[in-house]
């Protein structure tokens, strides 16, 4: 039995396709794949560099912060509500124990930090009179607080009636994790 022409040149295109298939599917889909996979290394190499600069830009700030702010730096953020009770408490055994007196506190609303997603600054303004001895040695008495003490604003002015008296208005924060309030 012979092949007619038309057999011989459908066996010959059956087989060329079936080479063509066999070539797509054990060489030119593996090299693609080893394509992707290589470029999603690649990618996941860049996140992995970008996550490691973070955490070192984190662990600088952090130690920036636990030199700048001592010990309460290193503490665990406290939620918003807890934050100013703590706040509170600090600030007012800071201020009595450095000699402020008459002091006056008024809680502010909390701000966004833009920079620090989910984190608010919690505030308190306090407005009292001392010595400028005292208020100096209070300032640096904020580093030992138990609570993370930034100073936001301060002011300072003279009492012209009593001799070496200042009057200090200052806005003390501490840092708070973001979620529900309740006041």
């Amino acid at each position: 039995m012979s092949l007619s022409k038309r057999d011989k040149r459908a066996i010959v295109l059956g087989s060329a396709g079936l080479v063509l298939a066999l070539a797509v599917r054990l060489v030119i889909i593996p090299w693609l794949d080893a394509d992707s996979q290589s470029s999603q290394a690649d990618l996941m190499a860049a996140q992995l560099d970008q996550y490691t600069s973070q955490l070192r830009r984190v662990v600088s700030l952090r130690a920036r912060l636990a030199k700048q702010y001592g010990p309460a730096a290193e503490k665990p953020l406290k939620d918003i509500q807890e934050a100013k009770l703590v706040l509170f408490d600090s600030a007012a055994a800071i201020l009595k124990q450095g000699g402020f007196q008459k002091p006056e506190y008024l809680p502010q609303k909390p701000k966004r930090l833009p920079d620090i997603k989910g984190v608010r600054l919690v505030s308190l303004r306090v407005s009292g009179t001392c010595r400028l001895q005292q208020l100096t040695s209070m300032l640096q008495e904020m580093a030992n607080a138990d609570a993370l003490l930034i100073v936001d604003h301060l002011t300072i002015n003279t009492i012209p009636k009593k001799q070496g008296q200042l009057k200090v208005t200052m806005v003390l924060g501490t840092l708070a994790i973001e979620g529900k309030e309740t006041s």
